[in-house]
């Protein structure tokens, strides 16, 4: 909050010495130089606006990243609240879908807990292809009775149909990414903190 008047809520996050060095390391083996480090999380807040287009609602931000679920309540286009989570690899796909609605339910149970995280849910976003998607976006819209928007990263002329990976939920916080290093600061930028 911008407010004098009001307390101060702050989110700490750590990275590691050794983790930036990795990640330097990866950089300069490939020709390159490291020159941001974020947070998937917090990268995804950039998404805000899908579904609401003064983006000033409330919603869940939901993100597969290979075995990684990226949880984050995004209100006023900041992250108040995140959590990942690792799903099971080798499990039946009803597993994992069920895995998948509980992880959320989970982050909707303690978000609310956390100060500055008091706002109610309005929607959940989900990342990914809709047409994949739909069996468990039906299922979660029945479960939470809460609107499902489903975000494909590379829709809306982000990139040519035959460029477009089949999993493109891992790309959103990389597409928030360059999205926010052209139109707004990064809201958490170990290198520039």
């Amino acid at each position: 909050s911008q407010d004098a008047s009001q307390p101060r809520t702050v989110t700490a996050a750590i990275c590691p010495d050794d983790l930036r060095q990795r990640a330097a390391d990866v950089c300069a083996a490939a020709g390159l130089t490291l020159t941001r480090l974020l947070l998937r999380p917090y990268a995804l807040s950039t998404w805000a606006r899908q579904g609401d287009e003064s983006g000033q609602g409330c919603g869940l931000f939901v993100c597969q990243a290979g075995d990684d679920l990226d949880l984050a309540i995004v209100a006023n286009e900041k992250v108040t609240y995140s959590r990942t989570v690792r799903l099971p690899r080798h499990a039946e796909e009803a597993t994992v879908l069920g895995g998948l609605i509980a992880e959320i339910r989970r982050t909707l149970l303690v978000a609310p807990q956390v100060e500055g995280a008091s706002r109610a849910v309005e929607r959940v976003l989900v990342f990914g292809e809709p047409r994949s998607l739909a069996p468990f976006t039906e299922r979660l819209e029945q479960e939470l009775s809460l609107p499902i928007v489903v975000v494909n990263p590379f829709g809306a002329g982000v990139a040519s149909p035959a460029a477009v990976p089949d999993d493109p939920s891992r790309f959103a916080p990389l597409v928030g990414m360059l999205h926010d290093e052209v139109k707004r600061r990064h809201a958490l930028d170990f290198l520039h903190p």
